[in-house]
C-alpha cells in the first residue's frame, strides 16, 4: 500500500541471552540502537497504531510521558491499515483526527496507511502531502521538526473544564433573560380572529 518514507535504516530486534543489550520484559535483550555519528542529530518519534489517533488523551499521554522523561518527540508516526474502510468517509475522518492530534500536541505527524490516506502533517495542522486511496505509492514530504509543547499536552482536558463552565453559565443567562422577557410581556392572548 501507500506509505510515508524518510531516509534512514531501521534497527532493533530481539536477541536472547547475554551480550550487550537493553533488558526487555519477557523477551530477553533487545539491541540498543546504534549511536549517531558525531554532529548528527537524533530523531525521537512517538509511534501509534491505527485508530489510537482518534482518542486525544491516548496520544497526549504518549507525548507527555516522553516530554516528562526528557526525550520530547520530534515526530508522531501513525501506522494504520485503513483498507477496511475503502469507499467510506472514515479515511477522511481519520486524517482529520490526525490533524487534530498534531495541533493539540504541537508535533508534526507522518502517516503510513495501506489502503488509506498516507501523508504528512506539520505541527500547525497543515497537510503537507497526502496519497490517494488504494494506491501503491510513496509519499515524500519535507516535514519541519518544530515540535513545541502546548497547553493541552501539559494540562490535558483541564482546559476544557473552564470552557464547559462558561458555556453552561452563558446558557443559564440566556435562558433566564428569555424567561424574564416572556414574564414581563404577560399572558398571551390566544383568541382566534374571526
Amino acid at each position: 500500500g501507500g506509505g510515508t518514507r524518510r531516509g534512514g535504516r531501521g534497527g532493533g530486534g530481539v536477541r536472547g541471552g547475554g551480550g550487550r543489550g537493553a533488558p526487555t520484559p519477557l523477551l530477553g535483550f533487545a539491541r540498543r540502537p546504534p549511536r549517531p555519528p558525531p554532529g548528527a542529530s537524533r530523531l525521537t518519534i512517538c509511534p501509534n497504531i491505527c485508530y489510537e489517533t482518534v482518542i486525544p488523551h491516548v496520544i497526549r499521554r504518549h507525548v507527555k510521558q516522553l516530554r516528562d522523561d526528557g526525550t520530547p518527540p520530534d515526530l508522531l508516526v501513525n501506522v494504520t491499515n485503513n483498507a477496511w474502510f475503502w469507499g467510506s468517509s472514515e479515511l477522511e475522518m481519520h486524517l482529520a483526527c490526525n490533524i487534530f492530534r498534531s495541533v493539540e500536541n504541537g508535533t508534526p505527524m507522518v502517516i503510513a496507511a495501506n489502503g488509506g490516506l498516507s501523508g504528512a502533517i506539520d505541527s500547525r495542522g497543515r497537510v503537507l502531502a497526502v496519497s490517494d486511496r488504494m494506491q501503491d505509492e510513496v509519499v515524500l514530504a519535507e516535514v519541519p521538526l518544530d515540535a513545541s509543547p502546548t497547553v493541552y499536552t501539559r494540562r490535558g482536558d483541564v482546559v476544557a473544564l473552564p470552557c464547559l463552565i462558561v458555556c453552561v453559565g452563558l446558557t443559564i443567562i440566556s435562558v433566564s433573560k428569555k424567561v424574564s422577557s416572556a414574564y414581563k410581556q404577560g399572558p398571551i392572548d390566544e383568541t382566534l380572529p374571526s
